[in-house]
């Protein structure tokens, strides 16, 4: 015979034995859990949605952007490209290898005005920019002395004396620059008579006094503190010129005041013979 355990629901009704194991609690477990698999059903629904919504979004912002902007590397890769052709032309140009050219280009010198200037000169440029660490000065850029010239002989002497004239003329047109800028300073009086501009024009030309006093010295013969002598003589010249012109026209107004006009005419023309 089979053993069977006893059953203590066997007699009941279902009903019955529901309510013994307490139905009404695993009922509300039940709500509970059905609530709990809606509640998520929905949430995880509503996040599809916004994951579909934002997904479109981002479709359409995407055509939109490169419908109206530009890849950036591409745009970077065009400007290199451009850069590159307009190098390898001015080489071209030039007579020149493309890092000559950067190198004038990193110094931010007209290729324009480089043209004009000699092959020769240009080299010397290029080298002499390539082997620098600093920028070119400006007295060697106006006058194309660079090392490389004078190391070389490449420059024959009407070379190097149209280079020195132009240094020379720069100079002496700073003098006259610092000159009329010390005449009109309202403290002019702060400095004595022995103020000489020298400081100023070697600051303009990135040039130590002794260089420039001894290429000018090379091309007229006269140091930079007698440059600067000569600069003022010619303005004092002039002054000197309309003052005797003042007196002497003092002295024919006294003449004709006094009706001696033969004599006193003739001495103011041989005063004036003589200045001339």
């Amino acid at each position: 015979m089979r053993f069977r355990p006893w059953n203590p629901i066997k007699g009941l009704s279902l009903c019955d034995g529901l309510l013994m194991l307490g139905w009404d609690s695993m009922e509300a477990n039940m709500e509970r859990c059905a609530t709990g698999v809606v509640s998520q059903a929905s949430e995880f629904s509503d996040n599809l949605n916004g994951t579909v919504g934002t997904s479109e979004a981002r479709s359409a912002g995407r055509s939109r952007r490169d419908d109206f902007d530009e890849d950036p590397d591409v745009a970077r890769w065009e400007e290199v490209k451009k850069v590159q052709t307009a190098r390898m032309e001015w080489a071209k140009k030039l007579g020149m290898s493309e890092d000559d050219v950067q190198a004038f280009i990193d110094n931010k010198l007209d290729l324009e005005v480089l043209l004009g200037q000699s092959p020769q000169n240009r080299r010397n440029m290029a080298a002499y920019l390539k082997r620098s660490s600093g920028p070119m000065p400006r007295w060697m850029a106006i006058s194309g002395l660079f090392p490389e010239a004078e190391k070389g002989n490449c420059l024959t002497e009407e070379g190097r004396r149209k280079r020195l004239r132009a240094l020379y003329k720069t100079a002496v047109l700073l003098i006259k620059r610092a000159l009329g800028r010390h005449a009109a300073d309202p403290d002019r009086a702060e400095r004595s008579v022995y103020w000489d501009p020298i400081g100023m024009v070697c600051r303009d030309l990135d040039i130590p006094p002794s260089k420039l006093s001894q290429l000018l010295k090379e091309h007229s013969g006269h140091s930079l503190s007698q440059v600067i002598d000569t600069v003022r003589a010619a303005g004092l010249k002039g002054k000197l010129r309309a003052g005797v012109r003042a007196f002497l026209e003092g002295r024919m107004a006294e003449a004709n005041a006094q009706c001696d006009c033969v004599g006193i005419e003739k001495e103011v023309w041989a005063v004036w013979g003589e200045l001339r």
